[in-house]
């Protein structure tokens, strides 16, 4: 018979708490709140009490937000995991020293790595890391760059200081997929995570309608997310985008008549701060996007429909619409067209270099390429960082299509169909920006992937399902 846990506690000797006790104020179960309050009131207070006479009301300010951050993680995984998805887009940007800036996500993640470590640690939870088919591609990217930039380094092409940085911000952003991947293990906490993450495309739309009417062509009126500083009517373009594939898939495999129309709504007030970035990039990945989606879900009335809309254009799109694509023409110049697009044609000049002089491994990281992907990527890890990335994408991609053909969720089948396409627009994105380093992008796309792989792991046919060889 089993004892009742009260009875254990009351055998332990007066004044020491039983662990199972102690450690109950850090799980996530919904009963134990008022223990998780009151041991985050005596954090905040003790580290206050002694913060205020050490420190300054600035730095005060941050070591209160890290102890906030400390108690999130501690109390509830999932709750740091929307507190992440949160701050992929409303985060400010604090400058540290010249050159080097911290976001929110930048000490969440790190919490959520040690969190997870901790709970590996202790048998009360019993986590296991789990092992996904990106990982072994993910550490040999890793290890190619790590190689990359020692040869830069070491050949003077790049700072120490740089590569480290940039090597970093590149694991961190791959940090969010595992996570993400070992941390959410159920359907129904993906459905949370997903729904939270369009909440916040909700507010992102609803901030950038407003900059709408001030926005003006090559002035600093432009679309622009939150705490950007400089407008970046690019990176909008691609986070809208990417978003946007997923719910235009939730909208045509949902069932319900009302729902659907909620979904479409949702589409055309994603759609418009897309048109309006006047971003010649967002326009092709959004193209690429609607096409492919309409023939991997079959959805023959969504092709006509952007068929029949880009007919129109002429008269149905707004004036600076029109404008910001007839500007890409221009007899005059080079190519005969303006000298954004032909510095994008150009930059391919320096792959050649990059693949005449250094192609294995290329010169380090970073280099100064901005507005091509691959170019970039050519030039700072050669052949070898283009087949790791290549490998990468060909697995998210494979991933997803596995997904979406064995589940019959239509919820599942809609995320991964949106993901799918999501991620092939996002290759698209990448010939114009270097895309792989736009944070405001890659945090939500690998927060995207790590809910793939966690759902694709969990429709995994067990060996009990597996066909028997009946020829042994």
């Amino acid at each position: 018979m089993a004892v009742p846990r009260t009875i254990v506690n009351r055998r332990r000797a007066p004044g020491y708490p039983s662990v199972s006790s102690t450690l109950d104020k850090f799980s996530d179960s919904p009963g134990e709140s008022r223990s998780g309050l009151l041991l985050g009131a005596l954090t905040f207070g003790s580290i206050y009490a002694l913060g205020s006479l050490i420190f300054s009301v600035p730095a005060m300010s941050a070591v209160v937000g890290l102890a906030i951050l400390v108690v999130i993680c501690l109390r509830s995984a999932l709750a740091a995991a929307g507190l992440l998805i949160v701050s992929m887009l409303f985060s400010p940007e604090m400058e540290v020293r010249a050159g080097i800036r911290l976001r929110a996500e930048d000490l969440i993640i790190p919490l959520l790595a040690i969190t997870l470590a901790a709970r590996a640690c202790i048998p009360r939870y019993r986590v296991r890391f789990r092992t996904g088919p990106l990982d072994g591609r993910i550490g040999v990217l890793l290890i190619v760059n790590a190689m990359a930039s020692v040869y830069g380094v070491v050949g003077g092409y790049v700072t120490p200081v740089s590569a480290v940085l940039w090597n970093a911000k590149t694991l961190e952003l791959l940090m969010i997929y595992w996570l993400t991947f070992n941390y959410v293990r159920d359907p129904k906490t993906i459905r949370r995570l997903v729904a939270l993450a369009f909440f916040v495309l909700l507010g992102i739309t609803a901030y950038t309608l407003i900059q709408i009417p001030q926005t003006e062509i090559h002035t600093a009126h432009r679309l622009t997310a939150p705490f950007e500083g400089t407008p970046e009517p690019t990176t909008l373009g691609g986070y809208l985008t990417l978003l946007l594939a997923i719910v235009m898939a939730m909208a045509i495999y949902e069932s319900d008549q009302r729902k659907r129309i909620a979904w479409m709504a949702l589409c055309v007030l994603v759609m418009l701060p897309i048109l309006f970035t006047l971003s010649r990039t967002t326009y092709a990945m959004c193209a690429v996007m609607i096409c492919l989606l309409g023939f991997l879900t079959q959805s023959y009335r969504l092709l006509i429909g952007a068929l029949v809309i880009m007919i129109f254009s002429p008269w149905i799109m707004p004036q600076q619409v029109i404008d910001r694509v007839l500007m890409t023409l221009d007899p005059s110049r080079l190519y005969g067209i303006d000298p954004s697009s032909a510095e994008r044609i150009m930059v391919w000049k320096k792959f050649l270099y990059g693949l005449r002089h250094s192609p294995l491994i290329g010169f380090g990281i970073p280099q100064p390429i901005l507005d091509n992907q691959y170019v970039r990527t050519m030039l700072e890890s050669g052949l070898a960082g283009l087949t790791a990335w290549g490998a990468i994408f060909w697995t998210c991609i494979t991933m997803g299509r596995r997904l979406h053909r064995r589940s019959q969720n239509p919820f599942e089948k809609a995320l991964a169909a949106g993901y799918v396409v999501g991620t092939a627009a996002l290759l698209v994105h990448a010939l114009a920006t270097i895309t792989l380093y736009v944070v405001r992008i890659m945090e939500p796309f690998w927060f995207f992937t790590g809910l793939i792989a966690s759902l694709d792991a969990m429709t995994a046919p067990s060996d009990s399902e597996a066909p028997r060889d009946e020829s042994r």
